[in-house]
């Protein structure tokens, strides 16, 4: 049973660092299609 609860939470964990990747990936890209004034006042606020 511990087996199964510490895979199921290894699986959480790895899925988060994924997702996370992506969405900071996903804000890059948006970044630089941005016009250049928008982009450093993003990074700014960010």
């Amino acid at each position: 049973m511990k087996s199964k609860q510490s895979g199921v939470k290894f699986s959480i964990v790895l899925f988060s660092v994924i997702f996370l990747g992506v969405s900071a990936w996903f804000t890059k890209a948006q970044a630089y299609e941005l016009p250049e004034p928008l982009v450093t006042e993003y990074l700014t606020i960010a």
